[in-house]
């Protein structure tokens, strides 16, 4: 995704926007917003301030936690359903008993 190169007076990159995240004013309050890639979808939050230097140090925060938490592998956003089936499905498929002396479900259920 291309970054963006300008910004308007109520839109503030953070870090320079070497990352894409920036901290926006929505009527009075600030909010934070990033391009997750992994989700494929943009993650925004309210800052809960009106203040724009509090904004960006809360932004600054937000985007180095978020950071943390992508790195160690936690996902922001929860499985989608058909994520959720998938895994289901994978789960039951090792409970197939092989031949009848075993418990377990029957192949042909």
């Amino acid at each position: 995704m291309a970054k963006k190169r300008y910004f308007s007076e109520d839109e503030v990159p953070i870090f320079e926007n070497r990352n894409g995240a920036v901290v926006y004013k929505r009527g009075e309050y600030w909010q934070f917003r990033v391009w997750l890639t992994a989700d494929n979808k943009y993650m925004q939050k309210s800052l809960n301030t009106k203040i724009r230097e509090t904004a960006i140090e809360r932004g600054q925060a937000m985007y180095l936690e978020l950071h943390a938490h992508i790195e160690t592998g936690v996902k922001y956003f929860t499985v989608t359903l058909k994520e959720a089936v998938q895994i289901y499905t994978d789960y039951r498929v090792t409970e197939v008993r092989d031949n009848p002396s075993q418990q377990g479900i029957v192949a042909g259920r």
